[in-house]
């Protein structure tokens, strides 16, 4: 049998290297656009499922990243994690998500 394991994020200090090939250069302006450019990279490096983001008044790094599940099929494990955000949302817990 094969286990999957879920994972969620708010990634806060990311290495370039870690999910960018050493030869390419990020040279951006500003540390939120870096910021944004780097989540993308690691949501692609693991094959995220869900990339949402949380009240920025709770932090400044505010994107949030999960995956791991339903690897085989599993469209219906990113509706059921993005449907509990969206309860969380209705409650005033999380502001309205809008996921790609």
């Amino acid at each position: 049998s094969s286990g999957a394991a879920g994972w969620a994020v708010l990634p806060c200090c990311i290495v370039k290297e870690s999910y960018l090939d050493a030869s390419c250069s990020v040279q951006l302006s500003g540390d939120s656009t870096r910021y944004h450019v780097l989540c993308g990279a690691l949501a692609h490096r693991y094959r995220a499922q869900l990339v949402a983001e949380i009240d920025q008044r709770i932090t400044n790094r505010y994107v949030f990243i999960a995956g791991g599940v339903g690897v085989n099929g599993g469209d219906h494990v990113v509706e059921a994690i993005g449907n509990d955000v969206e309860v969380a949302a209705r409650r005033g817990r999380l502001p309205k998500l809008s996921l790609s």
